[in-house]
């Protein structure tokens, strides 16, 4: 476990490339997005509600372990953190996020790159490769979501959580974000506090249209995935209903070339960026 503060936006040892990069859909998007260290592209998608300065403040696979062995990209989805939240629900699908991942990859670069996400983000980077497997030489799944028969119940849940946004123009996440918050050793908790306290500055209208997205997403199909050849490294931990073991060990089924890694104590994340080093080595 890290004795340190988590990670602030403003105390990194390197400081990142910031771009605005305009994407397309239903409504074109202004999404935040930042470039920092060498080697092979590593390209990042956060979970759902989360964003850049999220995943850094909450030490998501502790970004600056990995400067030195990758260039990180990385973006807010449109509606979250500094990006854009012009859209209808359908530009926050899923499969429609990958397309716009795909504009912020070949903004940067035209090579081969590795896709990473946690929860959320896993099912973009799952979208992302089956749309162009060619140029993706890895996958790091963290914390995959509910999907397939797993997901049934879900969408209700995401679109009543959108209405009570947009009518009291996000009071609940105001009020929760006066909990106190301290770190402790558990990384799952130091992440929903993190979480918790960001989405009390959240725009209302970004959350609706993620929430209402969501509710119209999935994963892949189970077919789509077997065809994919390229090399994953799942993450996941159990006794988590948002994010069932079970889902993480279905992909690993079904991924042709695939290792799942289970998280036994609440510290095991904080090694996690260890592992996908190790992964993108061996790639």
């Amino acid at each position: 476990m890290p004795t340190e503060p988590l990670y602030s936006v403003n105390d990194r040892s390197d400081q990142a490339e910031n771009q605005r990069i305009q994407v397309a859909g239903c409504c074109t998007a202004e999404l935040a997005a930042e470039v920092i260290g060498e080697g092979v592209s590593y390209l990042w998608s956060h979970a759902l509600l989360g964003s850049m300065a999220q995943d850094l403040d909450g030490g998501v696979l502790a970004w600056r372990d990995l400067i030195d062995l990758c260039r990180v990209i990385r973006f807010d989805a449109r509606g979250h953190g500094l990006s854009g939240t012009s859209g209808k629900p359908q530009d926050y699908r899923w499969d429609n996020q990958a397309r716009s991942l795909w504009e912020v990859a070949d903004h940067f670069t035209d090579d081969r790159i590795i896709l990473g996400g946690a929860s959320m983000g896993s099912a973009v980077s799952l979208h992302a490769a089956c749309q162009r497997p060619d140029r993706v030489k890895g996958l790091v799944l963290v914390i995959p979501p509910r999907a397939w028969e797993w997901r049934e119940g879900k969408a209700g849940g995401y679109r009543i959580t959108a209405n009570v946004v947009k009518y009291t123009r996000g009071l609940p996440f105001r009020l929760l974000g006066r909990v106190p918050f301290r770190q402790s050793e558990s990384f799952r908790r130091n992440a929903r506090g993190v979480m918790a306290r960001d989405l009390a500055q959240v725009r209302p209208e970004g959350v609706v249209g993620a929430m209402r997205g969501a509710a119209l997403s999935d994963f892949p199909a189970r077919e789509a995935l077997a065809r994919l050849e390229i090399p994953a490294l799942i993450l996941a931990w159990p006794d988590d209903s948002t994010h069932p073991l079970v889902v993480a060990e279905e992909l690993n089924r079904i991924l042709p070339n695939s290792r799942l890694e289970v998280a036994r104590r609440e510290s095991d994340p904080y090694a996690w960026s260890g592992r996908v080093r190790d992964f993108i080595r061996s790639l």
